[in-house]
């Protein structure tokens, strides 16, 4: 299970740079939104919980990564700013 879940985030690696170099050599704004849809329970992680989704979960699957790039045609518009100044 750990080697799968490690190859799984080499594979979302290799996935997320190839959509940042597509979203960097775009010649218009825009941006790209990630966000990752759960965590996973490891053997390696030594509580007893493996796989997801079971009778009994950990706080870990809750809390999943993600974030947003902007490309710098994007930067360029000043709209991220004004955006994140409202909040």
């Amino acid at each position: 299970m750990d080697l799968r879940d490690d190859r799984s985030l080499e594979c979302t690696v290799h996935v997320v740079l190839g959509a940042a170099a597509i979203l960097d050599g775009y010649a218009g704004p825009a941006l790209l939104v990630y966000t990752g849809d759960h965590g996973e329970n490891l053997p390696s992680d030594h509580d007893g919980l493996q796989g997801h989704l079971a009778a009994r979960d950990s706080t870990r699957l809750a809390f999943v990564p993600s974030f947003v790039r902007r490309n710098q045609v994007m930067a360029d518009t000043g709209r991220p700013q004004l955006a994140l100044a409202a909040l």
